[in-house]
């Protein structure tokens, strides 16, 4: 799956032109979305999106040239998407070659002016961990398109985006003992998760990335959206380097006091370009978790497990009070009781108290 666009490109913008030039040598650059399939927003651009756009030149009639990390015949030149009528922008003008030579174009997003290594050809991305601020989240969508053999045309040249990172989506449903109303609170964390890969743009649309070491707790953007009869909330996602969830990198559900945890004894692999929505069960002793697959792509399966209940102290107890000055602070402590005496975690400071 991926993203369709057009970008003309006409005379090298590093040639001089002359004072009078055909309308063949002098057309403007333009760039137009013809369809979108999917992307952060899941089905188009949005405004104020930035792509960076290579163009590589070609030897002779029959041998493409070779990307470079930078003096190729286009380097990552900067095109904004300034409305919602498609009017892309470009921060500089580029040309089809006055010799009529063909062209290989390759585009990544979001765009960032310094990320072709001075050596190399391969992108170090990042996503960002806390994702619940939106502009987070798409900034943290990494997608790349090459089309090749490009000839001069008042046509678009089309380019189509691949994703190359992993998304997940969540869901919850009810179970025994909750309502619907009672998960509206509920905070999901994707613990452990890897949150950086390096990739290879020379790769175009064929490459997979290199996925990191960096681990972080990975937090959605969203909020839930109440079902309009019955049904599961809906309403957060995430994306995150292509990994494997298991044991050491699992989701957490809190709700209230309560944590539950789901540790994938079977892993699941989390390929480049893939989505996978979470369905998760809530019951008053356990998780039931299941998956499938959204638009992404159609590849992987459905996924069962059951999360369960971080164990608490039997005896212990929450008490929540409201302290500060000018702005009132909820603040909440774990009680813990033994025998006669009272333990009091005050966010890492305990107070002990005994008869």
């Amino acid at each position: 799956m991926g993203i369709t666009c057009g970008v003309c490109l006409l005379e090298s913008c590093e040639e001089a032109l002359p004072n009078e030039t055909s309308p063949e040598e002098t057309q403007e650059l333009r760039l137009g979305v013809d369809q979108i399939r999917t992307r952060a927003l899941d089905d188009s651009f949005e405004v104020n999106d930035t792509i960076g756009v290579y163009a590589v030149k070609w030897q002779d009639e029959t041998s493409p040239g070779d990307l470079l990390s930078y003096g190729n015949y286009a380097d990552n030149v900067a095109f904004v998407l300034k409305d919602e009528a498609d009017n892309w922008l470009n921060e500089e003008a580029v040309y089809y070659p006055a010799d009529g030579s063909k062209l290989d174009i390759y585009a990544y997003y979001p765009y960032h002016r310094e990320w072709i290594n001075r050596d190399t050809t391969g992108i170090y991305f990042r996503v960002n961990p806390d994702q619940r601020e939106y502009a987070n989240y798409t900034a943290s969508d990494f997608v790349t398109a090459k089309t090749t053999g490009v000839v001069r045309s008042t046509q678009k040249v089309h380019l189509t985006f691949d994703h190359k990172l992993s998304q997940l989506v969540f869901a919850l449903k009810a179970g025994e003992g909750f309502t619907t109303n009672e998960l509206a609170d509920a905070k999901i964390t994707i613990k452990n998760a890897i949150i950086d890969v390096t990739y290879n743009l020379a790769e175009g649309n064929d490459g997979t990335p290199v996925t990191g070491q960096e681990r972080a707790d990975a937090l959605p953007t969203g909020e839930w959206q109440m079902p309009a009869e019955g049904g599961s909330l809906y309403g957060y996602k995430a994306i995150v380097a292509p990994q494997v969830l298991n044991q050491e990198t699992y989701l957490e559900i809190k709700l209230g006091s309560r944590t539950f945890t789901q540790r994938f004894s079977n892993a699941i692999e989390m390929k480049s370009g893939e989505s996978r929505l979470f369905t998760i069960t809530v019951s008053n002793t356990e998780l039931a978790v299941s998956t499938t697959l959204n638009p992404w792509n159609y590849q992987g399966g459905e996924i069962e497990g059951d999360a369960s209940e971080e164990e608490v102290d039997p005896d212990a107890f929450i008490v929540e009070w409201e302290v500060g000055t000018g702005e009132a602070v909820l603040m909440s402590y774990l009680f813990t009781r033994a025998g006669s005496s009272l333990w009091i975690d005050w966010g890492g400071m305990e107070l002990h108290l005994s008869k």
